[in-house]
């Protein structure tokens, strides 16, 4: 037997045993739940996503397929969360300047976009999340929401300082600032550096008018 079945068939023993441990409501073992994430994202880099399989993840994280589909109903929701968590601890920029402020959240979306296992695995995700609302709703709300209220504090010191008008809109900001980066970065044709601040540029221009930020 292979270390690595040797591996599952204990993960799968302790797995029969802790079941009440992993109840809902019940935190989820951390070191099993990050084993399963990194899993996930190693197998988009080297698969993709429709080639991804609950079984590949198991084998690679060395743990049961029940306790997987336990945490996450679908393979979709799993991605979902292996892809997205980048986006949690960041702290919101505040530099003083909104152009500033505004080049540096584009930054990270970049970054979070280009990660390999990001550009292998988002076509597929999206696909599912076009099919299924209630997948659309959690990606919203644990996903979406909590990268949003960066960019509405940036926003709100901005107009406080006069830099921006109080009836900017940071939601249709975010969500232009997602669809171009996800399509460039995807399409794979611009340095991140020229990416940065081709997309930075027409968001200020967006907001700003003909003028161009303070900067």
């Amino acid at each position: 037997m292979s270390a690595g079945a040797t591996r599952r068939r204990t993960a799968d023993r302790g797995a029969d045993r802790n079941d009440g441990a992993v109840a809902v409501g019940r935190p989820r073992d951390a070191e099993r739940h990050g084993a399963v994430l990194a899993a996930t994202c190693e197998l988009l880099r080297e698969v993709g996503y429709s080639r991804l399989t609950i079984d590949g993840v198991a084998e690679r994280a060395a743990v049961s397929r029940t306790l997987i589909y336990r945490w996450w109903a679908t393979k979709a929701e799993l991605v979902q969360e292996a892809l997205f968590p980048f986006h949690s601890g960041r702290s919101t920029p505040n530099s003083g300047s909104f152009a500033r402020d505004l080049r540096l959240l584009v930054e990270h979306k970049v970054d979070s976009f280009s990660r390999p296992e990001m550009l292998r695995g988002l076509p597929g995700l999206h696909a599912d999340l076009v099919a299924d609302a209630e997948l659309r709703r959690k990606t919203e709300r644990d996903f979406t929401a909590p990268a949003l209220e960066r960019w509405i504090e940036v926003f709100e010191r901005a107009a406080a300082r006069g830099e921006l008008l109080a009836d900017v809109d940071p939601r249709t900001a975010f969500q232009a600032c997602t669809g171009l980066v996800m399509r460039l970065t995807q399409g794979r044709s611009m340095k991140r550096a020229d990416l940065v601040g081709y997309v930075t540029g027409l968001l200020l221009h967006g907001l700003h008018g003909s003028d161009s930020a303070h900067s």
